[in-house]
């Protein structure tokens, strides 16, 4: 560190070539005394004791006629806050010339570390993951030592069990869904599954009477169409009709005669006659067995 602060708001970037036009080897630098580095860099070329005799520019500079056969020359003139932002005008120029006589760059890119790159490559590749568990392990044989474990035995059972809890039973006539199997088979003993099993499909739907509106639209029920009725634009009296299979069906309907009215009505007095005719046998019977018990 120089003990006095340099001053960079006069900071010179400048150049070192060959008075010989064919050699087109350049060296460029940053200085804040232009004087002062001029006499270093002559005095590290000529002095063999100087720590910098060998250095790329000075052997260059010994093999094409000596520091007399080289010129140094101002390239610019800026005002940096810093060492860094002279460094920064410095490598400016330096890409700009193509400069090929310095050591190191002024501001070298970092290097990238291809080792630390290939270990983390390995690490990825080589970790094995158990999705039941969470579990990230090194290799595959650590994979089949963590699958015969308490943890993932019991982790493994559970999510079965779960997955078949999961599992509904449906009837499909009724619509019915459950996740227990003895609600089902309880459904299917209900009298709604029997009739609905029984009866086809098309008398179940005709069976419902529907009411129609002069828009077009259906409903079920008659608070339906009164509902529509309100918001129905043009329309003052919507016609409620029945559909016509369910119409007709009413229609076919065909009343009981006299004759078969009579018929029926004497077959049940037959029976009752014959079910007052048991009763009294059955009466003696009791009565003849206390008797003889002595009741």
């Amino acid at each position: 560190m120089p003990k006095n602060e340099i001053d960079y708001s006069t900071t010179i970037i400048y150049k070192i070539t060959c008075n010989d036009p064919n050699i087109n080897d350049i060296y460029v630098g940053h200085t804040t005394n232009f004087v002062q580095r001029k006499h270093a860099h002559k005095a590290s070329c000529i002095n063999e004791k100087s720590s910098n005799y060998k250095c790329k520019l000075y052997e260059t500079i010994r093999c094409n006629g000596g520091w007399s056969n080289w010129k140094m020359e101002i390239i610019n003139f800026f005002n940096c806050a810093n060492h860094y932002e002279a460094r920064i005008k410095e490598q400016e120029y330096f890409t700009l010339l193509n400069a090929n006589l310095n050591s190191i760059e002024p501001l070298p890119k970092p290097k990238i570390n291809i080792k630390s790159i290939q270990i983390l490559e390995k690490k990825e590749k080589s970790t094995f993951y158990c999705q039941t568990c969470n579990v990230y392990l090194q290799n595959f044989q650590l994979l089949e030592i963590h699958k015969n474990t308490k943890k993932h035995i019991k982790l493994c059972n559970s999510t079965n069990l779960i997955e078949k809890k999961t599992v509904k039973f449906m009837c499909e006539k009724c619509d019915f869904f459950s996740d227990n199997k003895n609600d089902l088979k309880q459904h299917l003993h209900t009298i709604k599954h029997t009739v609905t099993e029984n009866q086809p499909i098309s008398t179940l739907v005709n069976e419902n009477p529907k009411f129609k509106c002069v828009c077009g639209k259906i409903y079920k029920d008659k608070s339906g169409i009164w509902r529509h009725n309100k918001k129905c634009q043009g329309i003052k009296e919507p016609i409620e009709e029945v559909l016509e299979k369910h119409s007709e069906k009413q229609s076919n309907k065909e009343e009981p005669t006299i004759n078969e009215i009579i018929e029926i009505l004497k077959a049940q007095v037959i029976e009752n006659q014959e079910l007052r005719k048991l009763m009294i046998e059955q009466y003696k019977q009791i009565m003849d067995t206390a008797s003889k018990s002595g009741i």
